[in-house]
């Protein structure tokens, strides 16, 4: 039975003892249990109409798929007719290069291997990147599952607990295919006990692998190499007797090889003998030109006093480098030989080319024009391997100074980095190509309008409403006057700062946030907030496409830290011009105003900026899920289960990514939450954490990517790429020095120190790009990490290197990150690179296969 997957264009084929609807049956369940094993979910079947009724109600009943019949007569509307035709002809070439003596009857168990090579060379009509075989199997492991000649003879070893003494350590058999349970094993049928026996060691005795031996030829070259150099041995010998029959044997093998001497396999064209190449090359239409040349015919020449043997004598070492010769000329360009069979790669055909008439071969070609030999990077979400998946999830979580004084300085960089990823969803100008700030936003003519609203709602929700638009405003701070102040908190008085961002998963894309400044806020308690890292995020990620059933939904509550009661008021200094017309007229804040022009909030409630706001708010959050079974692990924070319910969910500040089984059990969660917040879901779970995410259950896969974000960090540094110009390294690498018996540190190069506006900008690039990294490019992790470094004190070759980096971004396509199912069980690898980094320091890493995760030292 031969069956086609229409998305893989595999071909699956499976032996039938008969056409009786029982085995019918049989043959095709076993068809589509593959199919589903490798996730694989058909839902209608075309097929011609020599079809049994029984066969038909099992499709429709049993497989629950949709039955199609072509029209009678008309086959080519099927596809597995083409599809038989293909198997046929593919599967008699491989019956053509079996043994002579290969059992016919043992043609079934050559299918599955057939299958394999069959599905190697076809190609996906899903993913044309990649083979049927890839898009159903995965890549195919040739150190796993090498591939050897079907039905050839072969030496099968026997282990030494199973033969006798003085029994033989091998028996005979033919190969049927490569063990795709075990690493390297062969699958051999053996003549004498005629069942199958598994092996690691077979040796191939297949028909066309000729095995040394010495020929005559050989021989007589042989005695020819003797005879020259007994000639030149003979010192002062007044006998003939030797000389003669020395010369017999001479003429004796040059008869023998001038007789059976080999014909010139390339031969020399007329003007009028037009050479047409075996393949045409549209760009290069220059034809190979031949030129044969005819050396004097070997000769002997006997002396009576001291005897010499002069011919053009061709050993076997001149006889291959003859044979490469030929090779290489018929590989530099196509050479039509008309009149001559195919030669034959053994000693004797080689052998016999040693005559006095050798053809020498002139060979001229058009040079091809240089092409460039960079990777070019295929689109990861097109094809989503195990290498590329390898080679794009690599985490870095921290790097370190050898001196305590170093790390701690280093961390505080590393902080401000973390910092300035805040502003990868910051407001772009792209006529300018600058990040616009709430200041300029408020009185730019272009945006002004939009965002005059945008800040007015916002503090409308914070305070007691604005405009009747804001339907439950959160009463978080009151406007006051500087003498309602108490003389204990003065002190504590911090400022309020703005924020704008363009969040499209929002119910309103254009988002202002009031923020405190909670560095100038002195509070006693505890302000550390359980919060899940992007690490958890992806590795739940991973765990619902490894689940069977498991889907993934988002949802977020808005004004999540507005809700929660503060233990002691906090208060606030803001600038009256900094705040929208429409609440200055609202509040009649002029008349609350100091002499400076500022205006003081007493905030009661949560809010962002606030140090112990996001604890209170997490506190408040865990005690209403505690109700309802919903508990926070104690190991992971911001990972969060149910006691009964399979249901897992991770919780950032105020967006939850859902791990549910049942949809049930997620609208679960969701009615608990809007008892008192105000949740919006997005069930296809399309972005969370500012990732965006491709599900496809069906091949239980997750794609993770960031459209946009490289196009905007270039525009927002004014970054343009060189034209013809294409960086494949995003960082310079510590060259390789072969042979070296010590290795010494990497040499620090003298540079001159940037400016501060410079360093900056190096300092900008790097809180930037850290997020892309950690999120879906890990490729840029390393040389983030060594430009980082180097912050303290940078240099023009620092610069440098963040050109570089810049570049490479600019010269890449958009990186994906694509989650395939796994067992979840995590498997350990660390390696590391020895004084690769300057100031002699190294670098190391590691990752966990399964859950994959990344960690890198310095």
């Amino acid at each position: 039975m031969v069956m086609v997957e229409i998305d893989s264009n595999a071909i699956l084929v499976e032996p039938m003892k008969s056409r009786k609807d029982q085995e019918m049956i049989r043959a095709y369940d076993t068809l589509v249990k593959r199919l589903q094993r490798a996730g694989v979910r058909p839902k209608k079947h075309v097929l011609d109409n020599e079809i049994s009724e029984n066969m038909k109600d099992h499709i429709r009943d049993q497989c629950k798929f949709t039955l199609e019949l072509v029209p009678p007569g008309c086959h080519r509307r099927n596809a597995a007719e083409v599809a038989i035709r293909n198997f046929k002809a593919h599967f008699l070439s491989v019956l053509a290069g079996t043994a002579d003596n290969f059992p016919p009857s043992l043609w079934d168990k050559l299918l599955p291997q057939t299958e394999i090579t069959l599905n190697l060379l076809r190609q996906s009509n899903a993913t044309p990147t990649i083979s049927a075989y890839a898009h159903i199997n995965g890549p195919f492991d040739y150190n796993k599952m090498p591939l050897a000649p079907m039905g050839c003879e072969v030496q099968v070893h026997e282990k030494t607990d199973k033969r006798g003494s003085w029994a033989y350590h091998s028996v005979d058999g033919w190969y049927l295919n490569t063990s795709p349970e075990h690493y390297r094993v062969h699958n051999c049928y053996i003549k004498n006990t005629k069942n199958t026996r598994l092996s690691d060691t077979v040796q191939f005795q297949h028909k066309s692998i000729t095995n040394p031996e010495i020929t005559p030829l050989d021989k007589l070259m042989r005695a020819i190499a003797n005879c020259k150099a007994a000639l030149q041995g003979l010192d002062g010998d007044k006998s003939n007797q030797q000389i003669n029959e020395l010369k017999q044997v001479v003429d004796n093998a040059q008869a023998k090889i001038n007789n059976q001497a080999a014909i010139p396999r390339v031969q020399a064209t007329t003007p009028t003998q037009q050479q047409v190449p075996r393949v045409h090359n549209q760009q290069d239409q220059s034809l190979l030109r031949v030129q044969v040349t005819t050396t004097a015919t070997a000769t002997v020449k006997p002396a009576i006093a001291q005897p010499q043997v002069t011919h053009n004598r061709i050993t076997r070492a001149a006889a291959q480098k003859s044979k490469y010769r030929r090779l290489r000329a018929a590989h530099t360009a196509p050479v039509n030989c008309p009149n001559q069979p195919p030669a034959k790669s053994t000693r004797s055909h080689t052998a016999k080319i040693a005559k006095s008439a050798i053809p020498t071969f002139v060979a001229s070609t058009t040079p091809k024009p240089e092409t460039s030999h960079r990777s070019k990077r295929v689109s990861r979400f097109k094809q989503p391997t195990k290498a590329t998946i390898k080679r794009n999830l690599h985490q870095a979580l921290s790097a370190q100074l050898q001196s305590p004084k170093g790390r701690k300085a280093f961390m505080q960089q590393f902080k401000q980095m973390e910092r300035e990823t805040e502003k990868a969803l910051a407001v772009l100008d792209e006529e300018s190509g600058k990040l616009l700030k709430y200041k300029q936003l408020m009185t730019h003519p272009k945006y002004k309008k939009d965002w005059q609203v945008s800040a007015a709602d916002e503090f409308g929700r914070l305070a007691q409403g604005v405009g009747g638009r804001i339907k439950n405003p959160t009463d978080t701070f009151t406007f006051i006057r500087e003498e309602d102040i108490p003389r204990d908190h003065k002190k504590d008085v911090t400022y309020g700062s703005f924020t704008c961002s363009v969040r499209p998963e929002k119910a309103d894309p254009n988002r202002t946030r009031f923020t405190a400044g909670g560095d100038k806020i002195n509070y006693p308690g505890e302000v550390a907030t359980p919060t899940a890292e992007m690490l958890v995020a992806k590795i739940l990620f991973n765990s619902v496409i490894s689940t069977p059933g498991a889907k993934f939904m988002t949802m977020d509550i808005s004004n999540f830290y507005l809700m929660t009661p503060l233990l002691r008021p906090e208060y606030i200094r803001v600038k009256l011009i900094d705040l929208p017309e429409e609440i200055i007229r609202e509040y009649k804040l002029k008349e609350k105003a100091n002499k400076k022009g500022c205006i003081f909030l007493k905030v009661v409630k949560g809010m962002y900026g606030l140090p112990q706001a996001g604890l209170l708010a997490n506190q408040l959050l865990e005690k209403r899920l505690n109700k309802h079974g919903y508990y926070q692990s104690k190991i992971i924070p911001g990972l969060w289960k149910h006691k009964t319910r399979p249901i897992q969910f991770t919780l950032v500040v105020d967006d939850f990514g859902v791990k549910y089984v049942g949809k049930e059990h997620a609208e679960h969660l969701k009615r608990v939450l809007e008892e008192h917040y105000k949740v919006t879901a997005d069930w296809a779970g399309k972005r969370y954490v500012g990732i965006h995410l491709k599900w496809d259950y069906n091949k239980r896969q997750c794609h993770l990517y960031m459209p946009g974000y490289v196009k905007k960090s270039l525009i927002q540094f004014g970054h343009k790429l060189e034209e013809n110009l294409k960086q494949n390294q995003p960082f310079p690498h510590t060259p390789i020095k072969y042979g070296a018996k010590k290795q010494y540190a990497k040499e620090t190069k003298q540079s001159p120190p940037l400016d501060a506006r410079n360093k900056k900008f190096i300092q900008k690039v790097c809180g930037k790009l850290l997020f892309l990294a950690r999120a879906v490019d890990s490729t840029l992790l390393t040389p983030i990490s060594a430009i980082a470094a180097q912050c303290a004190e940078p240099t023009e070759e620092t610069m440098k290197q963040t050109k570089q980096l810049l570049d490479y971004i600019a010269s890449q396509e958009e990186a994906v990150i694509t989650y395939n199912k796994s067992s979840m069980i995590l498997a350990v690898h660390s390696d590391a690179s020895y004084l690769s980094e300057p100031k002699a320091r190294s670098r190391a890493g590691g990752h966990f296969w399964g859950i994959v995760v990344s960690v890198a030292l310095q």
